[in-house]
C-alpha cells in the first residue's frame, strides 16, 4: 500500500480497493512530521529490496538501522489499523 501511494497520484487507479489503499496510506503518512515523511520516500520510493533501502537511508540519515525500520512498522501497523486489517 506504502509503495502504491509513493508510485502514482491516485488519479488513475482502476479498482475501487486500490483508491481505498491509496487514500490510507496517503492519510497515515502525510500524518507523520516531513522529517519522517522523507525517511518513508527514501525507503520506498526507490526500485530496491526495502531491506537494502533501510540500510542506505539508515547511512545517509545517521540514524540506527533499528530506528529507521520502528518508523516503517509504525507507518504500516497504522496503515493495517486503518485498513481493518488488524
Amino acid at each position: 500500500m506504502m509503495r502504491l501511494y509513493y508510485k502514482t497520484d491516485g488519479k488513475n487507479l482502476k479498482t475501487d480497493i486500490n483508491k481505498l489503499n491509496y487514500d490510507i496510506a496517503k492519510r497515515v503518512i502525510e500524518s507523520f512530521p516531513m522529517y519522517e515523511q522523507a525517511i518513508l520516500t527514501d525507503i520506498l520510493l526507490p526500485d530496491r529490496p526495502i531491506e537494502k533501502n533501510v540500510e542506505i537511508v539508515s547511512i545517509e540519515y545517521d540514524l540506527p538501522e533499528d530506528e529507521v525500520w520502528n518508523l516503517l512498522n509504525n507507518v504500516t501497523n497504522k496503515i493495517a489499523k486503518e485498513r481493518g486489517l488488524i
